[in-house]
């Protein structure tokens, strides 16, 4: 072999490795899920209660809580009209997997009823270590969050073709298409719920952008 082509295979190896990125691990990518997920996020929604169609302000709070009765890493959802800390239209306990054979990174969701705790628990402690996960509303494995990294945004899906639970509001079975969007500016909500027939039930009607604050 000449000297020149050994030049020129050490300078391809050179480039290659230059070019060639390790792929992050499932722990990495978690660690940069949970640094980026928490915070503060306002934005708009259609107003259901307005026959004209009109807009209402909506804020999502998601603040990292100490709840081991739930898991290690335990998430505050809350949905929200006139402030983050207004009240409260929906509230959920995320739940990150932290198996260390886990095949993806997944997050379940424990969901309250209307009415059944104040807002805020992120500031009542007391009240979260006093929850417990059967009083709240769970989901079979198959309606985990599967989480991914696309470009600077991590997106969450739950898949209607795989998850499926009976719902006592709606008193049939529903399937829902949900999906989450996060990334430094924003935070996005798309949902749709079937029920039978695949008839919609409710739906976003497409992706309800919030910026963070």
């Amino acid at each position: 072999m000449t000297l020149r082509l050994i030049f020129c295979w050490f300078v391809f190896a050179v480039l290659l490795s230059g070019c060639t990125r390790p792929t992050p691990t499932l722990e990495q990518e978690l660690d940069a899920l949970l640094q980026l997920l928490p915070g503060r996020y306002a934005g708009e929604a259609p107003d259901a209660r307005s026959p004209e169609g009109a807009s209402m302000a909506i804020f999502h709070k998601i603040v990292p809580i100490d709840a081991p009765q739930f898991g290690a890493k335990v998430f505050y959802y809350q949905l929200s009209r006139g402030s983050a800390d207004g009240p409260a239209l929906q509230q959920k306990i995320f739940v990150f997997d932290t198996a260390s054979g886990r095949s993806a990174n997944r997050m379940r969701a424990w969901v309250f009823a209307p009415g059944q705790a104040d807002g805020n628990l992120e500031s009542a402690p007391a009240r979260v270590a006093a929850l417990r996960p059967d009083e709240l509303m769970s989901f079979p494995e198959a309606c985990a969050f599967l989480w991914s990294r696309i470009g600077d945004t991590f997106e969450g899906v739950v898949s209607a073709e795989n998850c499926g639970f009976r719902s006592r509001q709606f008193n049939q079975e529903i399937r829902p298409d949900m999906r989450y969007r996060v990334n430094a500016d924003r935070f996005e909500w798309n949902e749709t719920l079937y029920g039978e027939g695949r008839r919609v039930i409710a739906t976003t009607d497409g992706s309800l952008i919030a910026f963070r604050e």
